[in-house]
């Protein structure tokens, strides 16, 4: 590997990177995987709740049967973002007539969610920085023969 103090620290700051991208991946392609029971939901409320100066999320609380038990959830449908809250009023009744289903983990029923979606952009990122990073290692250990192979 190249010596060079500036480069090594580079690399240091760019593995840590990746390896924040790749524990995030990892994360959300756990939640994914492990929600692999569904059943139907309840919902109980609708409301519009503001996340950000321009963007309202619609969030549901529900119960739905996990087996023999019942379990509830609540959290944000992110597959309905909206920049205003008179937008998001107004999807509201389309909300409501869809049906939901509940995705969760079998042997943890709280674990659960309205929305199932693979975590694509995560692990498309993670992906990338981990083949740049092994480009850049690739190219260290390139520099360092390189170097050590003209300097005899």
């Amino acid at each position: 590997m190249h010596r060079n103090s500036i480069w090594l620290a580079f690399l240091l700051v760019f593995t840590g990177v990746t390896a924040f991208f790749l524990a995030t991946a990892g994360r959300e392609a756990y939640l994914y995987f492990s929600r692999s029971g569904s059943a139907p939901a309840y919902v109980a409320e609708w409301k519009i709740e503001g996340v950000a100066r321009d963007r309202y999320v619609a969030m549901a609380t529900y119960t739905f049967r996990a087996g023999e038990s019942e379990a509830f959830g609540e959290g944000a449908l992110q597959g309905f973002v909206f920049r205003s809250a008179a937008a998001a009023q107004a999807s509201l009744p389309r909300i409501r007539e869809t049906s939901w289903k509940v995705w969760y983990n079998p042997s943890s029923p709280s674990a659960n969610s309205l929305e199932k979606v693979f975590p694509t952009r995560s692990c498309l990122y993670a992906a990338i920085l981990l083949g740049v990073l092994i480009y850049l290692v690739g190219l260290g250990v390139f520099v360092a023969r390189r170097d050590r192979l003209s300097s005899h």
